[in-house]
């Protein structure tokens, strides 16, 4: 068998147990995660781009930017809600389905893996910081910038994490160089790609996100243009680079994934999805920088869950 040797790295435990069928709880799995991954990507792609407007309205470049970031600004904090509300559900699936592998990585990295706590916890806190201060007319940006690696940190972090539960080859030598938690899995090849494919479909949520926004009808002719023209530009450069990191996330798994992933159906069936999910992105930003769209709204989102 293809994962005898991993399974063999587990000892002859008590199983943990299961509450419901083992077919519904991966369901679920699958389903909030790819909730939780939109909600990501809406915060990562939506504060990166209010950022920048932020910059070029601090440039000389006028009213319009500001008032396209502040669309977006006043929006975050419930945005962030929905990421951590969205986000306990898969984690709590994970740790039934596979709570000795996620369990043990944790301990590996748990430094780090406690200090999510309160790097969330100061990122949401700067979102609330930076609108106020928007709101004041004072400096925000900083505040933004901070938030956003607050939650590239966690982003990094739980990254770590899941692909250090899938390599129990690596836990005896890990342990054993810092039991104390204090190290990352950074050795493995699979990890920067995995984190720069998330990051890159941020701009591809964010982005249609934002074309979304720009279609209110109340807001400055101006300002909805901006708002749709950039989201749609960010959603289509980003889907090319999501595509690519794709690509490349496959390239660096070992032969026994590829040939596990090779072998299954619904690998291949989540393959085709995520692909018709990237094409669909692209190709509704593509239509809405030309004219807005409001109807399509129901088919943007669609597109952005089959991608996450």
């Amino acid at each position: 068998m293809v994962f005898s040797s991993i399974l063999s790295a587990f000892p002859s435990v008590d199983p943990i147990p299961v509450p419901a069928p083992i077919w519904l709880i991966k369901a679920l799995l699958w389903l909030t995660s790819a909730a939780h991954f939109v909600a990501v990507q809406m915060v990562l792609g939506g504060l990166a781009i209010a950022i920048f407007w932020g910059l070029r309205s601090r440039n000389g470049h006028g009213q319009v930017a500001q008032q396209a970031a502040s669309q977006i600004n006043h929006r975050l904090p419930i945005t962030m809600a929905m990421l951590i509300n969205l986000g306990i559900p898969p984690l709590l699936f994970t740790q039934v389905l596979y709570g000795q592998a996620l369990y043990t990585s944790s301990v590996l990295i748990g430094a780090f893996w406690i200090a999510v706590v309160p790097a969330l916890t100061f990122g949401y806190f700067s979102l609330y910081w930076s609108n106020m201060r928007a709101d004041k007319s004072h400096a925000w940006t900083w505040v933004s910038v901070i938030a956003l690696l607050c939650i590239l940190f966690v982003g990094f972090i739980y990254t770590n994490n899941f692909t250090l539960m899938l390599r129990p080859e690596a836990w005896q030598e890990m342990y054993e160089n810092s039991p104390l938690g204090l190290q990352l899995n950074t050795s493995d090849a699979t990890v920067w790609p995995r984190y720069g494919f998330m990051l890159a479909a941020g701009g591809v949520t964010g982005g249609i996100w934002l074309t979304l926004l720009g279609s209110k009808k109340s807001l400055p002719d101006a300002t909805r243009d901006l708002m749709r023209k950039s989201g749609a530009s960010s959603a289509l450069v980003a889907s090319m680079v999501t595509a690519g990191l794709g690509v490349a996330v496959w390239a660096v798994q070992s032969a026994e994934v590829k040939e596990g992933l090779a072998g299954s159906t619904l690998a291949m069936v989540g393959a085709a999805v995520f692909g018709l999910g990237i094409l669909g992105c692209a190709a509704l930003a593509f239509l809405i920088k030309q004219r807005p769209l409001e109807s399509f709204a129901p088919l943007a989102w669609l597109a952005a869950l089959m991608a996450a």
